[in-house]
């Protein structure tokens, strides 16, 4: 063991390795967040997502048939009830 003391090493592969994963905590902690970031904020901010979560999209007669039941069930039918409302 007292040899290895001794020893030389090259420090290219120690470079290269140091670079390979500075590149590799790079792309995972900053920039595939921020690409992630930006897609979401195209998504949400589409027509077609607007569309869906817009006060007139357009919902099948089954789902609107379950909120009517929910509804009366709760006893809230007819009235727009709100977390602010309440």
């Amino acid at each position: 063991m007292a040899n290895l003391s001794q020893k030389e090493i090259n420090p290219l592969p120690v470079v290269v390795i140091a670079v390979v994963l500075v590149a590799i905590l790079g792309y995972v902690f900053w920039i595939r967040p921020m690409q992630m970031e930006k897609r979401a904020a195209a998504e949400w901010t589409s027509p077609e997502a607007q569309a869906k979560r817009g006060p007139n999209r357009q919902v099948s007669p089954d789902y609107a048939e379950a909120v009517r039941k929910l509804r009366e069930k709760e006893g809230t039918a007819g009235r727009n009830v709100t977390r602010r409302s309440e």
